[in-house]
């Protein structure tokens, strides 16, 4: 989920690497829920949201943070 501007988006982690906001034909979450502001998940995507330049998130959340953070190594 994303703040500033709120949206809800699923991740479908296979072969390849799927997103969809939900409302949009997607489905409901069905996993692990990370709650990011926009510019987070944006630098997440691109690799760029390392630990040190991460924003606060609720302690349950850090490893599945930590785990996207594997998907998108960046470049």
């Amino acid at each position: 989920m994303t703040s500033d501007p709120g949206r809800e988006f699923d991740f479908e982690i296979a072969e390849t690497v799927t997103m969809t906001r939900v409302g949009d034909g997607g489905g409901g979450s069905s996993g692990d829920v990370v709650h990011l502001p926009a510019e987070a998940l944006l630098r997440l995507v691109y690799g760029r949201l390392d630990p040190t330049h991460s924003p606060a998130i609720r302690p349950d959340e850090a490893a599945t943070l930590d785990a996207l953070r594997s998907v998108f190594p960046g470049i």
